[in-house]
């Protein structure tokens, strides 16, 4: 973290946290996309049906957290927020490893003829403007990449939010607790209206349960539920005295572990309830010096920075699993499957990390108003 004489941003354990969420995230489609074809396990059935959806809430409460203070902290230094800096700086850190990924989706699916050609080209320019979540919610992927939903909802948020933190000023801090009020509300009447009469749209898509998905897909309000404790640390906020407390923090990852334990969903409030968890967690790792966990270790920050590469490549080598090798349905084979696919997926975020990432990231610096992360070490 910043003080005021340093004019550098490190929040430790942040690094842990992303390898964690791309844990939980590989964890969950190892059993969907290979032990229930494979091996016929039934995921829903324990807590591992929930980790993914855990996985992702937390890469977007981490995401708006980090974000969040550092516009805040630009703000402070130089009373002001370059936009046109920030959106270089996200498409220097988002778009090589965005666009590649499709690239790699398409050729391996005109090599093996896994293309949908229905509407192809439609869910093509939808991927190419950043809005692969609505592409997910409106057809199946056919042979593009599905878990680029996620980071589209984030790029189609920070395409607005520095000029919100610029001009909003004083009443950020409105703003960021309105945007969940907002999602609940709509979850709310959606949910309601699902059970009536709807008009359909495209491909007699029930309009209702559409937008109940875009508003799941979108999930802007996990990122401002991090950006709400990222305001409570700036402004070294009162409250940040309970947060902090070893008995709230014994709380928080209590009610974690219990909530994913009963397979806790709610159509409403499940997204809500974990990210504001997560987002007190994450104030605890990253600020408090009595913090009762601590993921500030060399391999967590090695694995936490090839995370976005864990995350986009993980599901390609489950599918290449899957199709050209037989697996027999053993706990040796199980087993066995899962460190190879695990190996098989760092070595392919390292690899694409170095010399793929790494380039594009020196030049980011350049266009850095504050330094963060391992560079502000």
């Amino acid at each position: 973290m910043s003080n005021g004489n340093n004019p550098n941003v490190y929040f430790p354990s942040l690094n842990g946290l992303r390898f964690i969420a791309a844990a939980l995230v590989f964890l969950f489609h190892f059993t969907t996309l290979i032990c229930v074809k494979e091996f016929g396990y039934n995921p829903q059935t324990n807590f591992i049906s929930v980790l993914g959806d855990v996985g992702v809430t937390l890469f977007f409460v981490l995401s708006g957290f980090l974000i969040t203070y550092l516009l805040l902290t630009e703000q402070a230094r130089t009373s002001t927020i370059n936009i046109g800096k920030f959106y270089i700086r996200r498409i220097l850190r988002i778009w090589p490893l965005y666009f590649f990924v499709i690239a790699i989706y398409i050729s391996y699916g005109l090599l093996f003829g896994q293309i949908d050609a229905q509407f192809f080209w439609l869910k093509l320019l939808l991927y190419i403007f950043f809005m692969p979540n609505v592409a997910y919610t409106l057809f199946v992927a056919g042979g593009l990449p599905i878990q680029l939903w996620s980071v589209g909802s984030e790029e189609q948020f920070y395409f607005v939010y520095p000029v919100v933190v610029k001009y909003a000023k004083q009443h950020l801090i409105k703003f960021l607790i309105i945007v969940p009020i907002l999602f609940i509300g709509f979850r709310i009447v959606l949910e309601h209206r699902l059970g009536t009469q709807a008009p359909v749209m495209f491909k007699g898509i029930n309009i209702f349960l559409f937008l109940l998905d875009m508003v799941n897909m979108f999930r802007i309000d996990c990122m401002a539920i991090g950006g709400v404790f990222a305001w409570l640390l700036f402004k070294q906020h009162q409250l940040l005295k309970i947060v902090y407390t070893k008995t709230t923090q014994a709380i928080l990852y209590a009610t974690l572990v219990v909530l994913i334990a009963v397979l806790y969903k709610s159509p409403i409030l499940h997204h809500t309830i974990y990210a504001l968890l997560f987002g007190a967690i994450i104030l605890n790792l990253s600020s408090n010096k009595a913090t009762i966990l601590n993921f500030e270790y060399p391999i967590f920050n090695k694995l936490g920075g090839i995370s976005y590469g864990i995350y986009v490549f993980h599901p390609l080598v489950f599918t290449i699993i899957n199709e050209h090798f037989k697996l027999r349905g053993t706990a040796i084979t199980l087993i066995t499957c899962f460190v190879i696919s695990f190996v098989i997926t760092l070595i392919i975020s390292q690899l694409s990390y170095t010399y793929l990432e790494t380039p594009f990231l020196k030049f980011k610096h350049k266009f850095s108003i504050i330094t963060s992360g391992n560079n502000a070490k």
